[in-house]
């Protein structure tokens, strides 16, 4: 009885600060955009940051909640490299999805916040993008971190998360009061960022190779995205938006950032017929 508690404190402990850090990650920008500039521009960085998160975590949740159970079982049965392929796949699908909701932000974002949360709240031009692309990498960190977690090694979750907290609190302090809203959703994409590329050199220094994500892929084709879309006036944003997901899709097939078969395998697993 003892050793199971012992053990249960060692695993659970660290996952509650990990918690707490993790709840000053995602809302210090908030809390500090009412302290600076008011409650008003924090009402309207909350509501584009409400809009936006959502379109990214919605696809996430069902990846996720497909990916997890199964990943889980074939871990704890030992078949560890079929748990890393399983954690891989969902993360190079996500990528596919998330990164089409960002690019499309970065050209309809502010449209698209104001036809769901009314004029009054329609944000500056980059923020839809700043929070749909930070959301992107937070969930990659969370799928980044799958193999510690079942490892039970929440101790590096955990300073990670609250390294992460600490640069997002103090970058926000630094660049609200230049940048205002933009400031705030710069803040919190680059301690995600941090986050992200912390938790992939952790990972991959114990187990060579697992990483859920495709830099180089996915940078070209956000490039060639975001050049596709240029190319419309003003007065046409969801169309160049809508343009700019074909683009980005289209060019991370092409570099083989995702395969078709990988999105059939995460169905299956998602309606039960893999399921152990």
């Amino acid at each position: 009885m003892g050793r199971w508690f012992n053990e249960a404190l060692r695993f659970g402990l660290p996952i509650m600060v990990t918690g707490v850090g993790g709840q000053t990650l995602l809302l210090a920008d908030r809390y500090i955009l009412a302290l600076l500039i008011g409650s008003d521009g924090a009402g309207r960085y909350a509501a584009t940051y409400g809009a936006s998160e959502k379109l990214v975590g919605l696809p996430f949740a069902v990846l996720f909640s497909a990916m997890y159970p199964v990943g889980a079982a074939a871990w704890a049965a030992g078949d560890r490299a079929q748990a890393l392929d399983l954690v891989r796949a969902t993360g190079r699908v996500f990528s596919v999805v998330a990164g089409s909701l960002g690019v499309f932000q970065a050209f309809s974002g502010p449209w698209l916040v104001g036809l769901l949360a009314g004029e009054a709240f329609r944000p500056p031009r980059m923020l839809p993008a700043l929070v749909s692309f930070g959301t992107w990498f937070w969930f990659l960190g969370i799928l980044q971190h799958q193999a510690l977690e079942w490892e039970k090694r929440t101790l590096a979750i955990t300073g990670l998360t609250l390294g992460a907290a600490g640069l997002n609190v103090a970058a926000n302090l630094v660049l609200i009061p230049v940048m205002a809203l933009v400031g705030a959703g710069t803040a919190t994409t680059g301690a995600y960022a941090v986050y992200l590329a912390g938790v992939t050199f952790v990972v991959c220094r114990r187990k060579r190779g697992y990483r859920v994500w495709e830099v180089k892929p996915v940078l070209v084709a956000a490039g060639v995205a975001l050049i596709s879309g240029m190319s419309f006036p003003g007065s046409a944003r969801p169309i160049a938006g809508c343009v700019a997901v074909v683009s980005y899709v289209l060019v991370t097939w092409i570099l083989g950032a995702w395969r078709l078969e990988e999105f059939r395998g995460l169905l299956r697993h998602a309606v039960g017929r893999d399921r152990r």
